[in-house]
């Protein structure tokens, strides 16, 4: 599957029904252990569902093997995957298949693809979408949004920056 701008945009405008008021009753919270991919997983990894229909709109898995930690995210919206790689403690870096790879990473790739959903590179999940209106960190729309965003999380997070380093969001308990 090719990266395809225009696919994703009409997948998105299909769930999300308007940008300036999106649609959320595509969510439905028993799906995250019904799923086939996390059947896969859970089989083949060592798998924790970790999914929040609060801020999310993707299944959220955190699976390892032996060698290697991921986290997997694969959209509601469509046939979209986000793999991370932890690099280090408390460092991601987002991977598909059309970076330098481990064959572990490339198994764990394939096995969405199977399911038939594509690890999205991180320069795609970058691309801004100018019409999007996504609330902020205080409660305050915001037009325009990554796209990871629209297609895996719904709340204001920034999950990746220049150096794909996980920036950890405090708690409200931790500001206190």
């Amino acid at each position: 599957m090719q990266y395809d701008l225009v696919s994703i945009i009409k997948n998105i405008k299909n769930k999300y029904k308007n940008f300036d008021c999106p649609d959320y009753s595509f969510v439905d919270p028993l799906l995250p252990k019904q799923c086939a991919i996390f059947k896969e997983l859970s089989e083949n990894y060592s798998t924790l569902e970790d999914t929040d229909f609060n801020c999310e709109v993707c299944l959220h898995y955190y699976t390892k093997d032996h060698v290697c930690s991921w986290e997997v995210c694969v959209s509601l919206i469509g046939p979209y995957a986000m793999v991370s790689k932890e690099i280090s403690p408390n460092r991601w870096q987002v991977i598909s298949r059309f970076d330098e790879i481990s064959s572990s990473d490339l198994d764990l790739i394939m096995l969405l693809e199977r399911h038939g959903y594509y690890a999205m590179p991180e320069a795609s999940l970058k691309t801004i979408i100018p019409d999007f209106v996504l609330n902020d960190e205080n409660g305050s729309p915001q037009r325009g949004a990554f796209l990871y965003q629209i297609l895996f999380f719904h709340s204001y997070l920034q999950l990746l920056c220049d150096k794909c380093e996980r920036n950890v969001i405090e708690s409200e308990k931790d500001r206190e």
